[in-house]
């Protein structure tokens, strides 16, 4: 009984703190506090999530702010904090170096559309995008409202991050006739002293990969700026050079990923 009593007592206080919590922060004079809604749509679902700085929060799990998703849903998305999922979740600062983990799972290969639903006090210099880590592409949701991506079925728990900078990584936002930015990144460095260089010919309909540091190539995978795979070419064997034929691509603009052993390198290419 006594066991019993004390549990009750620790849930009461509990209930109270959070009943604390909410009422003072929805009956504040004044809410200054940035918040972030970002949505979350498939053909099954329309998700809303929340992020909103307060100083009583940490970048960690706290009572009373971060509400957890406790929901089975076929399609979803939510911050995900400590390898938890949370709909909502409070942070004590954001700006040009925060990085906010998304997860997201669907059930059917298709398209899953982020987009920003609500900004409150955010500054008007302050970036914010999505990153896919897969393919390093940056989509800025705060010019474009939104960005859409193919993806086949499954989980995705460390693919995409919302992040408020895009410094040093590709940027997918559209010009005003629709196209993608002209902007191609070039010589990419992975490591000290090891660079590679990456083009796409269209006279040859080729990759050339000269392999300056002499890493290791694992892979070379092909994108569209939506994020799609479209193909992907295993056991590169060059030594300082290398030449793949990719006949059958479509007229249009597509990421180049090197995987070597030293990391990734990409480049936006455009195939006529």
């Amino acid at each position: 009984m006594k066991n019993f009593t004390i549990k009750a007592s620790l849930l009461a206080l509990s209930l109270l703190f959070v009943s604390n919590t909410l009422f003072s922060q929805n009956n504040s004079d004044e809410d200054n506090r940035m918040k972030i809604r970002l949505g979350y749509t498939t053909e099954n679902i329309h998700r809303q999530i929340l992020v909103t700085v307060d100083d009583n929060t940490t970048a960690g799990i706290d009572l009373g702010y971060d509400s957890g998703n406790y929901q089975d849903l076929a399609d979803d998305m939510y911050w995900m904090i400590e390898n938890r999922k949370f709909l909502i979740q409070g942070i004590n600062e954001i700006d040009a170096t925060t990085t906010l983990p998304l997860g997201l799972h669907t059930s059917a290969d298709g398209n899953n559309t982020i987009s920003i639903e609500g900004l409150t006090n955010v500054p008007e210099d302050l970036q914010i995008g999505v990153l896919d880590t897969e393919t390093d592409i940056f989509y800025n949701i705060k010019e474009t409202s939104s960005f859409s991506i193919e993806l086949p079925a499954g989980e995705y728990l460390t693919r995409f991050e919302l992040k408020f900078s895009n410094s040093n990584i590709e940027d997918a936002n559209l010009n005003s006739n629709g196209n993608a930015n002209d902007q191609e990144l070039g010589i990419e460095e992975v490591a000290d002293n090891s660079v590679m260089e990456l083009h796409y010919y269209n006279n040859i309909k080729s990759i050339s990969i000269k392999n300056i540091g002499n890493q290791n190539i694992k892979s070379v995978k092909i994108y569209s700026l939506s994020g799609q795979q479209i193909t992907v070419f295993n056991n590169i064997n060059a030594v300082d050079q290398a030449v793949i034929q990719t006949n059958n691509l479509s007229a249009g603009n597509y990421i180049l990923m090197v995987t070597t052993d030293l990391g990734n390198i990409s480049k936006k290419v455009s195939v006529r």
